[in-house]
Order: C-alpha cells, then sequence, then structure tokens
C-alpha cells in the first residue's frame, strides 16, 4: 500500500506541474507493445536500460517507471534480409561518379 502511495503523490505531482501522467503497472505498460518484437531487456525499470555504475546499485524497489523499445515486425518474417529496393539503392551509391546506368 505503501508504494501505491508513493505512485499517486508522485502522479499528483507530475499533474500539478502540467505534465499529464497517468499511473500504470507494468502489464498495462506491455499492453502497448502488443504486435511489436520487444528489443532486450523489454519491458523493464527505466534505470535496467544501458545502466551506469549508479544505475547498477538501485534495486528495482527503488523506481517506479518502466520503458521499453520495439520494432515493427518485418512483414516478410525475416529480419535479416533488405527489401530488394532498399539494396539496390545502396549498390547505386557506390557507383563511381562518372559511370551512367
Amino acid at each position: 500500500m505503501k508504494r501505491y502511495r508513493l505512485v499517486s503523490e508522485a502522479v499528483g505531482q507530475y499533474i500539478r506541474r502540467g505534465i499529464m501522467s497517468k499511473a500504470r503497472t507494468r502489464a498495462q505498460i506491455e499492453d502497448f507493445f502488443t504486435g511489436f518484437e520487444l528489443i532486450k531487456p523489454g519491458v523493464v525499470p527505466v534505470h535496467r536500460w544501458r545502466p551506469d555504475d549508479q544505475a547498477l546499485l538501485m534495486e528495482d524497489s527503488m523506481v517506479s517507471m518502466y520503458g521499453g523499445l520495439a520494432v515493427e515486425p518485418c512483414p516478410l518474417g525475416d529480419t535479416t534480409t533488405v527489401p530488394r529496393s532498399r539494396r539496390r539503392r545502396r549498390a547505386d551509391h557506390r557507383r563511381s561518379p562518372g559511370r551512367v546506368g
């Protein structure tokens, strides 16, 4: 109950400063990523994204914000292939300036 009260107070402070905010659970945040491929480490407390030495000392219970990063899945199911149109453009950039065609 104490954590809920602390989060509610933080949300209230944001709102009083004109920053719209809403408390959400981890599951509610994960729902925003439905249909996308999460990048590791997934939806985690924000201090776990590229942590520095200070962040490594923090416990998850000390952070009240989740974050994540995701990409749209490749429609062909293969994320390692570059679409043909992009390969062609890349090849065009390698041509010498005087070459035509």
